[in-house]
């Protein structure tokens, strides 16, 4: 073997082995899920049946812990602006507040995005004003990925180390998408942190639901709004072309899953369900609009979507959970698997964000007047059918920020909620609250 063909083997072989190791140009390493497999030990009342009634408590103390009875949870209030005419709250009970080490929370406070640290409430010193749809990327700790601030006419996805407080570019969108539209864009991010999905608009004037691949800053599903309406779909007689609520990766990367804002079983209604790579047409979920998030099954391996079900088969008259997998049915509506029955009045949000096989309800509701199972409570409803009753929210619910919309941590250690704490204020006067659900991480 001359020296030729000896340096051409060599370099052979280490295009092989850049190749295994996914890092070949054109076959970027792909990320890993995170997810939490193992079911936590939670802490709670696991009994449906009980009514539990709240203790007249006062507004706790600033970050101090407060047993919350019968329930032998723990909760801490981490804000601090309703006695200076502000509120304090997370964002949404479909998006994560924690990030992946569980050391910060996202924030708003006044009608700002604010970060602080976990267990001692120090605030960051960032500037969030100029940008949309932060989340935490659900694999790198202490980072928010955002889009820019709409302010030109080119959409940029960004980042920061919080810690750090540099803003970082990652990648512009085609030069024809002028502006992100944020609330069908606020989404979670697939757990592996490669799928970002929303809405935008359009240079030409038309708006388009898409998917791009954060492993290589492509483009993948774009889907017309204007064309869906004019081949597929049929426009509402009062409304026209009906936009989507909400727009999101499925949590293993697997759908490209459309929340519309109208029911019903005709093409852009309910909850459909497309190829994330072609944005092909695959299924429906859900035929309604109610309130839900999407989760991961026990092993898994599988996904659905939890929402309140209007007729629990139990009792037709009453409502209650159910759970419908993903991607859905072609041609009519995935079945729901039922699971607790409640009474009306008592559905308020749920966040899927935690481990595998559950999903963290938000119940409405006075549960002093109303003297009924969940009324006023945070609980656990595992994909088996078990609850976990964890604490009342306190709440009066008379704003739109005093809505508890609770969410769970990635690891299930912690639940966060907005509460007015009993006090229904002229102007929005939530705080936000931790509450530590197991006894081990």
């Amino acid at each position: 073997m001359n020296c030729a063909q000896l340096l051409m083997l060599l370099l052979m072989t280490l295009a092989v082995n850049l190749l295994l190791l996914g890092c070949g140009a054109d076959t970027p390493s792909l990320p890993k899920i995170q997810l939490q497999l193992t079911e936590p030990k939670f802490v709670g009342v696991s009994d449906p049946s009980q009514i539990l009634l709240p203790n007249i408590l006062p507004l706790p103390e600033l970050g101090q812990p407060m047993l919350e009875l019968p329930f032998k949870t723990t909760l801490r209030r981490i804000t601090d602006r309703s006695a200076k005419a502000g509120f304090g709250t997370h964002i949404y009970s479909q998006l994560q507040a924690f990030d992946p080490d569980e050391t910060f929370v996202l924030l708003i406070e006044d009608g700002e995005y604010v970060v602080r640290a976990v267990d001692s409430l120090k605030k960051l010193p960032l500037d969030l004003r100029d940008i949309n749809a932060p989340r935490w990327h659900p694999t790198l700790p202490h980072t928010l990925i955002f889009y820019d601030s709409n302010q030109n006419k080119e959409i940029e996805l960004q980042s920061v180390d919080v810690e750090v407080g540099d803003v970082a570019p990652l990648y512009t969108f085609p030069k024809q998408y002028s502006r992100v539209r944020n609330n069908q864009s606020f989404d979670e991010v697939s757990r592996d942190g490669r799928w970002i999905t929303g809405m935008a608009a359009m240079a030409n004037g038309d708006s388009v639901i898409f998917s791009s691949d954060m492993t290589d800053g492509m483009m993948r599903a774009e889907l017309s709004l204007a064309e869906l309406y004019s081949t597929v779909c049929k426009p509402d007689p009062q409304y026209g072309n009906v936009e989507p609520d909400w727009v999101s990766a499925s949590p293993l990367g697997k759908w490209l899953v459309v929340q519309w804002a109208r029911a019903g079983t005709t093409r852009c209604s309910g909850l459909e369900t497309f190829d994330i790579f072609t944005g092909e047409y695959v299924g429906r979920v859900y035929d309604g609009i109610q309130h839900g998030d999407l989760g991961v099954m026990p092993g898994g391996k599988d996904e659905f979507f939890m929402t309140f079900e209007m007729t629990h088969p139990l009792n037709n008259g009453q409502p209650g959970q159910g759970l419908r997998l993903l991607p859905g049915e072609y041609k009519g509506v995935q079945k729901p698997v039922y699971l607790q029955m409640m009474d009306w009045g008592t559905q308020g949000h749920i966040s899927c964000q935690g481990p595998a096989g559950l999903c963290l309800v938000s119940g409405s509701g006075d549960p002093a007047t109303m003297q009924v199972p969940f009324a006023g409570e945070l609980f656990l409803q595992f994909t088996d059918g078990r609850i976990m009753r964890l604490a009342h929210h306190h709440s009066t619910e008379c704003r739109y920020w005093s809505q508890p919309r609770a969410s769970i941590s990635q690891s299930g250690r912690y639940a966060i909620f907005a509460s007015d704490w009993g006090n229904c204020g002229d102007t929005d006067n939530s705080e936000a609250y931790i509450l530590e659900l197991s006894e081990t991480n």
